[in-house]
């Protein structure tokens, strides 16, 4: 209390900035916002119980599957994800979860507020402070800290009236406590990155609440019917460019809670003005339309192209995205699904992180966004059209536009880019005369796959229509290198052969002597705005954010891959020192700037246990030339020990034995002791070709042994992690006095890998 005693300048200061900023936008009592509404549907209408809160239940409970979602970030990486859910006694189960952090750092900050009436008299506001000092990964842990504010807003001033509840004062309502709030840290890897999971329950009041103090309030006044005001900001502690940046996420996303130019404030006198929120409802009509990318698929939006990203410079394109559709009518008592109509559209950008001003609108004839013709359907909660995480076999949920072929215009506009794939975005909202709720209006396709040893790809970083920090010359942007390494199994495998057939080829197989390697990499990016908010006595700068790409990679091979090679290089771009996932991103004002990822792995070693195999070969010699006249087609055998260095290449110690028929005389038997290599020239698969050459010595019967070699290409098909079947076709050539001696052989025989 006492530094803000101190600060109290400053927070005037803000308080009179805010003020004046309202009285110039001339705003008043809240307005509604119709793209920005929630509605908290019953768990009375599932049938199914309320959210436990404790341990990670957003995770692991089923009871918050019914529940809203709301993604922050609308597109590659959900850096911040909000679910709501209605429980007995109308208490609000709202659980938010944050991604993608490198730090858990206790000045992370959510900001939850209600406005039950639209007359500022019963305002509330919850500030929640979810990491712990010293957090570590687990479940179950009390939140930080809280500061609350209950009795509404001076209507002169705009300042939230007190008694400000701070921590664990007299004045804090009781919900606010262990009981109802729990969180839980997790981190997918060593050296992260960190996750956290809030969960709340908060219990509500239809009647009014008192209007001054010194009530204590023990519950949120909600409307059990009609729309009320609802706001939500989270701020992100990221350590990028060396100290702490807040990165916002804010709902409504058109109502930020800003920070207060090169000077500073706290963060309760930035709240946006009520007429700036969203509303949400617990009325039965519920649910609504979405459109979102759904890891691992992430393929929901795509052209007709391939890679399902790109756009063709002379070639008609095509743009669909899949939507998913919650929405409920539960007046009967019983959740039934309704079907809705949308319009929708698209818009395209260079590949990277693009700018507002980068977008370009997707040609219709005529212009304008498209109406979904055929209703986005739900025809049951239990049976539901479109409601899955992806609806890709189902053309009910697809919203479509094109075909649209690039004038010469636009094909030297796009000529400049990098081809390989675009940016794609697409806005849904209600059809006219619809009443559909939306819940997730916007999303951006940037993420790409590949299937190579080695993967390359340029993506561009905007800084077009964005304003210089105060007293800048340049754009500094943060970037954050997000990435999860996996092995998939089968299971994932096949999940993603049913229902996926737009991302990577369909039919990927692993069995149990091949594994598929999976790199998930992610750039998320924000950018520095001078401007600093000071949350609990410590002034950080906040970092708009500017979105995210990102690339996923699979590698086939005998062993997991061990070590995944990442490089990001491009003019203006700086390594944060002792920073393998951080960078900073010099761009001039209004300019752009090119990076280039190269991503390669790197296999595990494969275990001595799976190193050797013995193999037998039986088919037929044919001498050649000179040889040939002497002697006819006879019998080949080999056998050998393979020592698997790599995947793709081996080392083979090969023992052969060459009968051969005369025209006149005597049998040849010819044993041959050779040093081979074998070149596999697939990594991973059932049916691997191979190249293979090697030298030795071969002895005549009766006779001396002279060197020569050999060299030919066959084909292993492998059942299993041990047995499998071969064939070869083989040159040999022997430096023979007079004349070299020539012969070929065709073989096939077993293989077994011990």
């Amino acid at each position: 209390m006492n530094t803000r005693s101190k600060n109290w300048a400053n927070r005037l200061r803000c308080i009179l900035c805010f003020v004046v900023t309202l009285l110039l936008n001339g705003l008043s009592a809240r307005g509604s916002q119709p793209n920005y509404s929630v509605c908290f549907p019953s768990t009375a209408w599932f049938g199914t119980p309320a959210p436990t809160i404790s341990v990670d239940g957003v995770l692991t409970d089923s009871a918050w599957q019914d529940a809203f979602k709301y993604d922050f970030g609308g597109g590659t990486s959900p850096v911040v994800v909000m679910r709501g859910i209605r429980g007995p006694n109308n208490n609000l189960f709202i659980s938010i979860e944050a991604n993608g952090l490198d730090i858990l750092d206790t000045h992370t900050l959510v900001v939850l507020a209600f406005d039950p009436d639209g007359t500022r008299q019963h305002l509330q506001r919850i500030h929640i402070y979810p990491v712990n000092l010293g957090a570590v990964e687990g479940t179950n842990f009390p939140v930080n800290s809280f500061e609350y504010w209950g009795h509404g807003q001076n209507a002169t001033t705009n300042a939230w009236n007190g008694p400000v509840a701070i921590d664990t004062a007299s004045g804090l309502p009781s919900w606010l406590g262990p009981a109802n709030v729990r969180v839980s840290y997790h981190t997918d890897a060593t050296n992260g990155p960190w996750h956290w999971y809030l969960e709340m329950n908060i219990p509500t009041r239809s009647t009014p609440n008192p209007s001054a103090p010194p009530s204590v309030l023990d519950e949120v006044q909600v409307p059990t019917s009609g729309p009320f005001g609802l706001y939500v900001d989270v701020f992100r502690v990221k350590t990028i460019s060396g100290g702490a940046t807040l990165v916002p996420s804010y709902w409504p996303s058109n109502a930020p809670e800003n920070g207060c130019g090169v000077g500073s404030c706290f963060p309760d006198s930035r709240t946006p003005d009520p007429s700036l929120w969203g509303t949400a409802t617990l009325d039965p009509a519920c649910g609504g339309a979405s459109v979102t990318l759904a890891p691992p698929f992430f393929d929901n939006v795509f052209t007709n192209n391939s890679p399902n990203s790109k756009i063709a410079l002379n070639a008609a394109n095509s743009f669909s995205a899949y939507v998913q559709n919650t929405s409920i009518d539960a007046s009967s008592g019983t959740a039934v699904g309704v079907p809705v109509q949308l319009t929708s559209t698209f818009t395209i950008a260079n590949w990277g992180l693009p700018s507002s001003a980068s977008w370009g609108l997707v040609p219709t004839t005529p212009p304008g966004p498209t109406v979904q013709t055929n209703p986005i359907t739900s025809a049951s909660i239990d049976a539901n059209a479109c409601t899955g995480p992806t609806n890709n076999n189902n053309p009910a949920c697809l919203l479509k536009i094109g075909p649209w072929t690039l004038s010469t215009s636009e094909q030297a506009t796009y000529a400049s880019a990098n081809m390989a794939h675009q940016c794609i975005r697409v806005l849904i909202a209600p059809a006219a005369g619809s009443n559909a709720l939306i819940l997730n209006s916007t999303v951006q396709r940037n993420m790409d796959f590949g299937n190579a040893s080695k993967f390359e790809r340029t993506a561009e970083v905007s800084a077009k229509g964005y304003p210089l920090p105060p007293h800048e010359t340049e754009q500094l942007f943060d970037l954050h290198i997000i990435t999860k390494k996996e092995v998939l199994t089968q299971a994932q495998i096949d999940a993603e052969n049913a229902n996926s057939t737009t991302q990577f080829q369909v039919g990927l197989q692993r069995d149990a002597h091949h594994v598929v390697s999976q790199l998930t990499w992610i750039l998320e990016g924000c950018r520095r705005t001078g401007s600093y908010l000071t949350i609990k006595d410590q002034r950080m700068e906040i970092c708009e954010g500017v979105g995210s790409f990102g690339y996923v990679i699979r590698h086939t091979g005998k062993t997991a891959v061990e070590n995944w090679k990442m490089e990001l290089t491009g003019p203006g771009l700086e390594k944060v020192p002792g920073r393998d996932d951080a960078y900073k991103l010099h761009v001039p004002p209004e300019g752009l700037a090119t990076l280039t990822t190269r991503l390669e792995p790197k296999e595990n070693k494969v275990p001595f246990s799976n190193r050797v195999a013995v193999f037998l070969d039986l088919g037929i010699g044919v001498p050649h030339g000179t040889f040939g006249s002497a002697f006819n087609t006879g019998f080949s055998l080999n056998a050998g020990l393979e020592y698997i260095a790599t995947s793709r290449f081996s080392a083979e110690g090969v023992f052969g034995y060459h009968h051969f028929r005369p025209n006149a005389g005597s049998t040849l038997d010819l044993y041959q002791f050779s040093a081979n290599g074998k070149f596999y020239l697939t990594s991973g698969g059932s049916l691997r070709p191979f190249v293979n050459g090697g030298v030795g010595g071969y002895k005549f019967s009766g006779n001396s042994t002279y060197f020569g070699g050999n060299f030919g290409a066959g084909v292993l098909r492998e059942f299993g992690q041990h047995w499998g079947l071969q064939a070869a076709y083989n040159f040999h050539a022997i430096n023979t006095p007079g004349e070299t001696t020539k012969f070929s052989t065709v073989q096939g025989g077993l293989r077994f890998v011990f």
